[in-house]
């Protein structure tokens, strides 16, 4: 470990925590209105989705965690039903004080970067280890691609999106989890990887410049432990 405490950006680390608030808010298969209040103008990564679109929670969900789009993140905090954006935002930082991230405030539910959106690599382990918990999370970060569709009017249309883990394919251990990249934050990555004998690793970095192979190193070190 190095620099645990230290608080800074974590970019879309930030969707996990998006997505544990969704998944005890909603129903997988309610609708939503696309409303785009509350996005930046600038804001890059995105599916595109238009004011009067519908799509289900669920797709909202899987574009979050596998390809990480920002208007999704959006989108699902303007439709809260317990106070909508605001009310959102709010309930992920009752939900991190409830993990004990202790050194964590979140303002957006993207991880655009903003002085008030911030934590350490050590409340991202906490984060992280919440998420293993939900079967949902780890079923979706797991795949490389999935189908999403949503209504354009009365029309229907698809989308294949693909999972922004290169590590896919390229480490035999890994089983997700969650990518980050913003001007502040750096490059971010969290990992899970799982091995026969049955031991599990998270690895957490931060600002980096070069996220997949520091994990690789980390992955290659902790395994030749846990391997023993």
């Amino acid at each position: 470990e190095k620099d645990i405490k230290i608080k800074r950006p974590i970019a879309s680390i930030t969707k996990l925590l998006a997505v544990l608030v969704a998944l005890e808010s909603y129903d997988l298969e309610e609708m939503v209105d696309v409303d785009t209040a509350n996005m930046p103008e600038d804001l890059d990564w995105t599916l595109g989705l238009q004011v009067g679109d519908r799509i289900k929670v669920d797709y909202l969900l899987k574009t979050m965690l596998i390809s990480s789009y920002n208007d999704a993140a959006y989108i699902l905090a303007n439709a809260y039903p317990n106070g909508g954006y605001k009310g959102f935002v709010g309930e992920m930082n009752r939900k991190a004080q409830a993990l004990k991230m202790a050194d964590s405030m979140f303002d957006n539910p993207a991880g655009i970067d903003s002085e008030k959106n911030y934590s350490t690599a050590y409340d991202v382990g906490l984060l992280v280890s919440a998420s293993l918990n939900r079967k949902y999370i780890m079923d979706n970060v797991s795949k490389g691609a999935v189908n999403i569709s949503w209504y354009v009017g009365e029309e229907l249309k698809s989308e294949t999106i693909y999972s922004t883990n290169q590590l896919y394919g390229v480490n035999k251990y890994i089983k997700g989890l969650k990518t980050g990249i913003t001007d502040l934050a750096g490059q971010c990555f969290v990992g899970y990887f799982v091995y026969s004998n049955g031991s599990e690793l998270i690895t957490v970095v931060l600002g980096s410049e070069d996220r997949f192979t520091d994990t690789q190193n980390l992955e290659k070190l902790s395994r030749g432990l846990l391997e023993r």
